[in-house]
């Protein structure tokens, strides 16, 4: 029961910003139940948000482990292989997430933005737009919302002569 308690006590302090308690208060629930996948769960969003995110992934994988099917576990653990560069553990989560509940529109939004980046940027590569019909054509091609996906990953579009 306490430890049920203290992923409570997490949770309210992660609302309030203050991660390093939320992140003492998990540790206590995991130490009273291990076997409580809402802590690890808990603990590997907080560590996303402060791009920590290695230490993410080994959280939602022991979350997983607990509750295989948490579609948002599955999904948060591929936005953390995304920023680690890990393209195919990515793909592969958000594929997962999308077949375990079709209805989770998030996972299949990661999934076709990965898509969309891995074909903007190659390997790694700034991309040139090396005419305004160009990025028209790729507005339209790739994705939907576009500018969305050029924010997201911060890519300058440059135009040339």
């Amino acid at each position: 029961f306490l430890g049920f308690v203290y992923q409570n006590l997490g949770v309210l302090e992660s609302q309030r910003g203050n991660f390093k308690s939320s992140g003492q208060d998990y540790a206590r629930a995991i130490r009273l139940n291990p076997k409580l996948a809402a802590a690890y769960y808990n603990r590997g969003n907080d560590e996303l948000k402060l791009k920590q995110y290695r230490k993410a992934i080994r959280d939602f994988d022991k979350a997983l482990k607990l509750y295989p099917t948490d579609v948002w576990a599955v999904n948060n653990r591929g936005l953390a292989f995304c920023h680690v560069g890990k393209p195919s553990e990515d793909k592969e989560d958000f594929a997962k997430a999308t077949g375990l509940d079709p209805t989770f529109t998030q996972a299949g939004e990661n999934l076709r933005r990965t898509d969309c980046d891995r074909l903007l940027l190659g390997s790694s590569k700034r991309l040139r737009v090396r005419s305004a019909t160009r990025l028209a054509d790729l507005k339209q091609f790739f994705c939907h919302d576009w500018r969305l996906v050029f924010s997201f990953l911060h890519v300058p579009l440059t135009t040339s002569r």
